[in-house]
């Protein structure tokens, strides 16, 4: 299914950037604060991309967006950034991208001066044009993709390449040193935290993992329902998961998402 979405999130470039082809209709809607454009395909499947709300600084503080958005009685996975998004949202300081977000169009984040940080999921394909210019404020940018994807340099300010800490998963930092544009920043560390399959772990000691909640802007980092497996592979190596972390499902209610919980461990 991840495949499918991915798949289609790429094509959706070219349906925003071209006329829309037979196939595919779109609508924009709002839905918690957020707007959304709606792409449907003639086989009745759908995917969602943020946007802003028709003008520039559309939206502040912090942003949550959610992995996929009821519409119509039928829910659809948030699969994009769409064009300037945020761009020139001056008072956004925080947003969360959620798995499943796999491109950032142009100029999504341009000009988002009080943006610190930013963490981008294992989902994420590609960033296009000026993705983060102008973003004075980054100091920190998280990638849980453990493969380094390539993109142009002209996403990122030359003052944020010196002055950020890119963070990857362990075992990612050769990766991302020989990948343009990532090979720009200055310093590059790994991090202990890594995801599959949606859940987050944490590596507590040798071959042992907790379950923990995303490095974000807040704690909601699950919602309907979620299972915790025995063990865990990540890059060649089997975990196993010995407990659930502090403030894991912390604020995982129906205020983010649906409020229906089966966790099996």
């Amino acid at each position: 299914m991840k495949k499918n979405y991915l798949f289609k999130a790429i094509a959706l470039v070219a349906i925003l950037t071209c006329a829309l082809s037979a196939s595919a209709a779109t609508t924009t809607f709002t839905k918690n604060g957020i707007t959304y454009q709606l792409t449907t395909y003639s086989d009745d499947s759908g995917v969602l991309t943020v946007q802003n709300k028709g003008y520039f600084n559309s939206y502040s503080g912090v942003v949550n967006i959610p992995d996929s958005v009821e519409y119509g009685d039928r829910l659809y996975p948030v699969t994009g950034i769409g064009y300037q998004a945020f761009k020139n949202c001056t008072s956004l300081t925080a947003v969360t991208i959620p798995e499943g977000v796999s491109m950032l169009l142009n100029e999504s984040f341009a000009g988002c001066t009080s943006l610190t940080k930013i963490t981008l999921p294992s989902t994420m394909y590609s960033i296009y044009n000026n993705a983060f210019t102008g973003c004075t404020g980054l100091t920190s940018i998280t990638c849980l993709s453990e493969t380094a994807r390539s993109f142009n340099a002209n996403n990122f300010d030359t003052s944020t390449y010196s002055n950020a800490t890119l963070y990857v998963p362990q075992g990612s930092k050769s990766s991302y040193q020989s990948t343009a544009a990532w090979s720009q920043f200055s310093n590059i560390q790994e991090i202990n935290k890594f995801v599959v399959d949606g859940i987050y772990y944490t590596v507590t000691d040798g071959n042992n993992v907790s379950v923990t909640y995303r490095d974000s802007p807040n704690y909601r980092s699950y919602y309907g329902e979620v299972h915790v497996p025995e063990t865990v592979t990540y890059h060649g190596v089997t975990y196993t998961v010995t407990a659930v972390g502090e403030s894991a499902f912390r604020e995982c209610d129906s205020t983010n998402h649906r409020n229906l919980w089966f966790l099996y461990v």
